[in-house]
């Protein structure tokens, strides 16, 4: 659902602000399932526009004060495994593969 709005409404938004809701939200859940319909919005976004997204989510934070980008890598590798879902795994592995020649460049500082 907050894939489409972003998609369909676009600037008519406030896409900072649902952002950060749903960045909150993954970081009170504990059901897999729910974080990865959380974590998909980021994907899909990752998806777009690799770098302006991780932009975005350095320079917010979880409501414990964990950065937005390492707190949503983390959540993403701990349920990479256990993603169900034809597109939602495509599009988790095509994500994947943008951040290889960051995490393989010598001044990579997400490691």
């Amino acid at each position: 659902l907050v894939s489409s709005l972003i998609k369909f409404a676009g600037s008519a938004l406030n896409v900072n602000d649902i952002l950060q809701a749903v960045l909150n939200k993954l970081s009170k859940c504990e059901s897999p399932t729910i974080q990865q319909s959380m974590l998909v919005v980021f994907i899909k976004l990752f998806n777009h526009d690799l770098e302006g997204s991780m932009g975005f989510l350095q320079s917010i934070t979880t409501p414990s004060g964990d950065n937005g980008l390492a707190f949503v890598l983390k959540a993403w590798c701990e349920i990479q495994e256990l993603f169900t879902g034809e597109y939602e795994t495509k599009a988790a592995v095509v994500a994947l593969t943008k951040f290889l020649p960051l995490l393989l460049a010598p001044e990579c500082h997400l490691a």
